[in-house]
């Protein structure tokens, strides 16, 4: 009786695992699909994750449609998603929410408990937009151990400002490079990395390139651990290491 006992839960738990392993895929692979701009089977992978609960894809679902990169793409429907998103725990949702129902419908109560709700879960351009993180950009070593970087306003994404004023010899981890400001700006949302990533543009005969870094470290060997670390929704491109010295460089061959 005991053994039966303990094969159902052993049962129950290997079904949890394959169940969290498939729609994770699923969401990787709609993440493949949007950066090659197969959108439809970008959609197609991140209904399937939807289906299982992950707020990831919803939002996801939700910027196909406010973008209208996919067949019969509409307002209501981008609602519709970023609602499921948030309810189910994504600050990035109710903020967008927030937003559409705002630009449709004007301010009202609704819109700013959105906004409340996504600040108090962290999302900084909710917070900037509250007032909680009024920040300059300014040269300052902060106190975490191996890390640095600076005060920044926390409802943008850190730009080539913040990379020239970063020690050359400091180390960051280069995640993507994309074709346009469109794409950089969806994979921030959808990975949360405001505050944390900047981006540079890289020019040459065959047009420009918007690269995408992250953090800022005194040391190769501290940057790797960071490296290390990052989420495998992240991994999964393949970051590699280099010196702010090197972006410097580029931005000022431009």
């Amino acid at each position: 009786m005991l053994f039966s006992v303990f094969f159902r839960h052993i049962v129950g738990v290997l079904a949890l695992f394959v169940s969290i392993a498939v729609f994770a895929d699923d969401y990787s692979d709609g993440m493949r699909a949007y950066m090659a701009r197969d959108y439809a089977q970008a959609q197609m992978h991140w209904l399937k994750a939807a289906e299982r609960k992950d707020p990831k894809s919803m939002f996801n679902l939700g910027l196909l449609h406010e973008q209208r990169l996919i067949r019969g793409a509409n307002a209501r429907k981008a609602e519709n998603w970023y609602r499921l998103a948030g309810q189910n725990g994504y600050p990035a949702a109710d903020y967008h929410l927030a937003r559409l129902l705002a630009a449709s419908a004007g301010a009202g109560d609704q819109v700013t408990q959105l906004i409340k709700r996504s600040a108090s879960n962290g999302y900084s351009p909710a917070r900037r937009e509250l007032g909680q993180s009024a920040m300059r950009v300014e040269p300052v070593r902060q106190k975490t151990p191996g890390r640095v970087t600076t005060s920044v306003a926390a409802d943008r994404v850190l730009d080539q400002n913040w990379i020239n004023a970063q020690s050359a010899s400091s180390w960051t981890i280069q995640l993507l490079a994309f074709e346009d400001m469109v794409k950089v700006n969806a994979f921030i949302n959808a990975h949360a990395l405001h505050d944390h990533a900047a981006y540079f543009a890289e020019r040459d005969q065959n047009g420009t390139l918007y690269k995408l870094i992250y953090g800022a470290y005194e040391s190769k060997d501290k940057a790797n651990n960071a490296r290390q670390s990052l989420p495998q929704s992240l991994k999964q491109y393949g970051p590699w290491l280099r010196t702010l010295g090197s972006v410097q460089n580029v931005i000022a061959g431009n």
